[in-house]
């Protein structure tokens, strides 16, 4: 656990900052890349939410209440960085904020089937109890 969590976190910090930092780059700075817009959003808020919804788990958070933490955790994010996009002559766009939250929903969801699977697998590896008649 303590090795899982030595590299999801500073995962997660170098994600979340790249992603800022991608965002706020004037557009003349941007690479040209072969994606669309949209689905750089979809793809990067799926990492996002999958990365910290397994961090939410490893520090001991439920899967349903971190789930629902790492959509709105998305979703204000999400929020907040389309609204501080234009100081750098880029535009706020409510269409980026929904593939934002397309991404977030569809990296919860693989983040919480993950999870399962990695759930039932222990299960089935732990020995039963012996049960006695005393």
């Amino acid at each position: 656990m303590i090795r899982t969590a030595k590299i999801l976190v500073p995962s997660l910090a170098v994600v979340w900052v790249s992603m800022f930092i991608a965002t706020h780059l004037p557009p003349a700075q941007l690479p040209a890349t072969h994606v669309s817009d949209k689905t750089a959003h979809y793809i990067a808020y799926a990492a996002l939410a999958i990365l910290l919804h397994f961090v939410l788990r490893i520090r001991g958070m439920n899967w349903w209440r971190g789930a629902i933490l790492t959509l709105v955790v998305c979703a204000i994010y999400g929020a907040f960085d389309e609204l501080t996009q234009p100081p750098v002559k880029r535009t706020a766009d409510i269409m980026d904020w929904v593939a934002n939250m397309k991404g977030a929903a569809s990296g919860t969801a693989v983040a919480l089937l993950i999870c399962g699977l990695i759930s039932l697998s222990r299960k089935k590896t732990e020995k039963p109890e012996l049960v006695s008649d005393a």
